[in-house]
């Protein structure tokens, strides 16, 4: 290094008294001439919050609480900020550099900085620094009043799914590899981390497992946790009451992204559009996105090609069912964590019999005990039998398994109807509430999104919907029902399978 970068360093250290205090003034009075001619919002959202730091006659160094709001103030105020400040200092001829500095270490000014050794060494990076913008009491009087922030604040991370907890066998090898590496060092590889697969087989568990992860490390991150449907939800309701700035700002102020079910807002335009600007906001900012699906980003084909493209240039990471002697693992591991004691006969019969998914594994397991506890009998291989006789039926193929043709809307309909014993017209009035037609509804909303390649929309004004979210909600639904109840698994296997005979 040369000599004038040591000086410039030292002086970025050290400071000199006399321009600490010439440059308080001038940034109080900047600040008020600012505020006769800029946006209150951005006055208080972005200016206000920043701290003068560091001045040796030539270099003022301002500190922003965010990277968000460094790289938004030195993009788009810092030429204001030097003419403000040029008036009030006479004159002279001012360098702007804007540095993240965190408020509760922030140093008074004249005293040293210690962020600003770091920023003094072109492309170093600085310490971690949790993106909560902004720090002041103001501006965070304002987040408190964003019930977007509010709300992100809140991850919903399920304790229980961690690295620790999750089996990992080679149908789910790459994919966990892939969510430790972004868990260690969030944002600097595999991002976006893109895990697609069907449903029950681990994408939530090691989305989970991020969140946790980087929170015990970092514990002051901004880690938000939605579904597709949420971030939908979120800014339908952010046009509705006006308030898409404060959607924006939640949204795009966040340090780890966790997206599940990306699926959900396949149909939506506008908010296809907004998540699109979204991504790219947090990928430029190094920010880290972690995104779940059903399906590969190329089958995703209700998606923007631009969306998708953004989707592929991380990791993609497929789960596929568990082998036979992963589902034998998972068994074990779950009948310890809940003090079970299951013979190994009846471990090998249940890893066997259930061959889809792990949530369907476990649930079958804890309907087992449930069941032995019941009528106290000991969990023997011919109780397992007698109380899951019904998993024979459990297997439902995969969307990627439906003829590629895909079926029609027509052809679901009539299936169920048919199946269950239900009119096609009482299925098409949504007005009908009758429980028995209420369900064979919703079971064809579901196997229409699963088996056809009609639009959400579409689906939408078949069933007489206000909206696509009906059926999205409907789908949900019925997915979280059929991996909790075996014997709805079996009864909608059992249409799918009559509407694919069909094709």
């Amino acid at each position: 290094m040369s000599s004038d970068d040591d000086h410039r360093d030292q002086q970025l250290e050290l400071g000199d008294d006399e321009h600490a205090a010439n440059l308080r003034k001038a940034w109080d009075r900047a600040l008020r001439s600012l505020a006769t001619k800029l946006n209150k919002r951005n006055i208080d959202n972005f200016l206000r919050p920043l701290r003068p730091l560091s001045f040796d006659g030539t270099i003022v160094v301002m500190g922003a609480p965010s990277s968000f709001a460094r790289e938004f103030v030195d993009k788009k105020y810092s030429q204001v900020i030097r003419e403000a400040l040029e008036q009030h200092l006479d004159g002279a001829k001012l360098q702007i550099r804007v540095v993240i500095s965190k408020p509760e270490i922030q140093p008074i000014l004249g005293e040293k900085p210690e962020l600003l050794k770091h920023a003094a060494a072109p492309g170093a990076k600085p310490p971690y620094v949790p993106d909560v913008i902004p720090a002041p009491s103001a501006t965070s009087a304002q987040e408190s009043r964003n019930p977007f922030f509010v709300e992100l604040s809140n991850p919903r991370l399920n304790e229980r799914f961690t690295f620790d907890t999750f089996i990992v066998g080679k149908s789910n090898r790459l994919a966990e590899a892939g969510a430790k590496a972004v868990a260690c060092d969030p944002g600097s590889v595999y991002n976006p981390l893109f895990i697609y697969g069907s449903p029950g087989l681990g994408k939530t568990h090691l989305m989970h497992a991020i969140g946790n992860a980087v929170l015990q490390e970092r514990p002051g991150a901004r880690v938000a946790c939605i579904s597709g449907e949420m971030f939908t939800n979120h800014y339908v309701a952010s046009l509705r009451d006006k308030r898409t700035e404060d959607f924006r700002r939640a949204y795009r102020t966040v340090d780890v992204l966790l997206v599940d079910d990306i699926q959900m807002i396949a149909s939506a335009e506008r908010t296809k559009e907004e998540f699109f600007h979204t991504f790219n906001t947090l990928h430029q900012m190094n920010k880290q996105i972690v995104i779940t699906s059903d399906r590969s980003p190329r089958e995703l084909r209700t998606m923007d090609e631009r969306i998708r493209s953004r989707f592929e240039c991380g990791l993609i990471a497929d789960v596929t069912p568990p082998d036979l002697d992963m589902r034998s693992k998972i068994l074990h591991n779950k009948a310890e964590r809940e003090n079970m004691r299951i013979p190994g006969e009846v471990i090998e019969y249940m890893a066997n019999l259930i061959q889809s998914n792990i949530r369907a594994l476990e649930g079958a397991l804890i309907k087992l005990m449930a069941y032995a506890s019941v009528v106290k009998s000991p969990v023997t291989k011919q109780l397992a039998s007698d109380v899951l006789s019904s998993y024979f039926l459990e297997r439902m193929p995969t969307s990627h398994e439906v003829s590629s043709a895909g079926a029609t809307a027509d052809q679901v309909i009539d299936a169920v109807a048919v199946q269950l014993s239900v009119e096609r017209e009482q299925i098409l009035s949504p007005g009908n509430r009758r429980k028995d037609v209420a369900f064979a509804r919703q079971v064809s909303m579901y196997l229409c999104r699963e088996m056809s390649k009609a639009s959400m929309t579409s689906l939408a004004q078949t069933f007489g919907c206000r909206n696509h979210s009906a059926i999205a909600h409907a789908h949900s639904r019925l997915k979280t029902a059929i991996e909790e109840d075996p014997k709805l698994l079996g009864t909608v296997a059992n249409i799918r399978k009559v509407i694919e005979y069909s094709l």
